[in-house]
């Protein structure tokens, strides 16, 4: 199995039980809102190549994603490694597709963070 559709798979799975786990926490009494139906998966990548090649790759991922998961999907691209990290400590993004150290480093910053796919 290739290790983009591993990542799918994985992604798939871990945004099953991500969404379960939130609606667990509304009341019976309350209603699916606009922003509960408006809700998109921001992801990111380290900028490892030039940002045509980058936009043209993740953008292309993000419609391949939002439609195995059934949600709106959008690449938002990072200035430098740095910045890949630092969006998603912030929570500006929930997802990065990260090197070996920025890995590490965005672990680390965010409790609870982990890789869910991870090339050889």
């Amino acid at each position: 199995m290739s290790v983009m559709k591993e990542f799918v798979i994985l992604l798939g799975i871990y945004f099953c039980f991500s969404l379960t786990a939130c609606d667990s926490n509304k009341s019976p009494s309350e209603s699916t809102t606009k922003s509960d139906v408006d809700k998109v998966l921001l992801f990111s990548a380290i900028p490892d190549q030039n940002t045509t090649e980058l936009e043209e790759k993740f953008s292309a991922l993000a419609d391949y994603l939002s439609g195995k998961l059934g949600i709106a999907v959008q690449y938002i691209p990072a200035t430098d490694y740095k910045a890949s990290v630092e969006m998603f400590k912030n929570a500006d993004i929930q997802l990065a597709w990260f090197g070996g150290l920025t890995g590490v480093q965005a672990r680390h910053a965010v409790t609870g963070a982990r890789a869910i796919a991870q090339g050889e």
